[in-house]
């Protein structure tokens, strides 16, 4: 059996319920950003989520990948 997201997120060190619910520093200023996809700062309006709202789909499966290897 997995472990509850939240705990998997928790193991990575990725902020559960503030994942991608501010804008990254750096996409704002410079349009750019070190980290791409791996960020966890929003990389304009399209990226911004609330609290508390579902993760995307393809960040779960990702982390599950991760703790599996």
């Amino acid at each position: 059996h997995s472990l509850p997201v939240e705990m998997q997120f928790k193991l990575l060190n990725i902020p559960y319920n503030n994942y991608k619910t501010q804008k990254c520093k750096f996409y704002e200023n410079e349009k750019m950003c070190r980290f791409g996809k791996n960020c966890t700062y929003a990389h304009g309006p399209v990226d911004l989520r609330q609290p508390y709202e579902d993760l995307p789909g393809e960040t779960i499966s990702k982390v599950t990948q991760e703790l599996a290897n």
